[in-house]
């Protein structure tokens, strides 16, 4: 939609200590349609290809709209490893204030680093704690399905 947008962030809960917010925008224009392909020509050599004298002005548009898509396309994911990148780096400077905060403690900041650190050490621990009971569970399953295998292959049949 056209027009002024405003955005507003409130500190409510406490309005003494700072705080971090990050948040990414956007701006694209809507997508265009993409044409249906055009003809290919009808003079193909031997492999296939088009030859260079065919290729007419419809053939260069078909072209053309399909680089136009891959170039989106490709737009879209630098967008989204930028917005990965700018993440991490996020991450990174808030280790390297808790770092720096627990090896020279300042009294000025030292809550709002302290809630930090909490934070992020919170964070990173579920993250692991979730992939380690993940990999037990595939573990488990793995091995009950082994077990099942091999009592199956083993199993003696007796034909009457």
């Amino acid at each position: 939609m056209d027009g002024p947008y405003t955005y507003c962030f409130g500190n409510q809960m406490s309005t003494m200590t700072p705080k971090v917010v990050m948040f990414s925008m956007e701006i694209a224009q809507p997508g265009q349609p993409i044409l249906s392909e055009a003809g290919q020509g009808n003079g193909n050599d031997s492999s296939g290809r088009m030859l260079l004298s065919d290729y007419t002005e419809t053939d260069f548009l078909a072209d053309s709209l399909k680089l136009e898509e891959m170039v989106r396309e490709l737009s879209s994911a630098l967008t989204s490893v930028k917005h990965e990148q700018e993440y991490m780096e996020v991450r990174e400077r808030l280790e390297f204030w808790s770092r720096r905060y627990l090896l020279y403690p300042l009294p000025f900041v030292g809550a709002n680093i302290t809630l930090l650190v909490i934070a992020l050490n919170e964070n990173t621990n579920s993250r692991v704690v979730l992939w380690a009971i993940f990999e037990a569970v595939v573990l488990a399953s793995m091995t009950v399905g082994q077990i099942f295998y091999l009592k199956r292959f083993f199993e003696v049949r007796r034909v009457v």
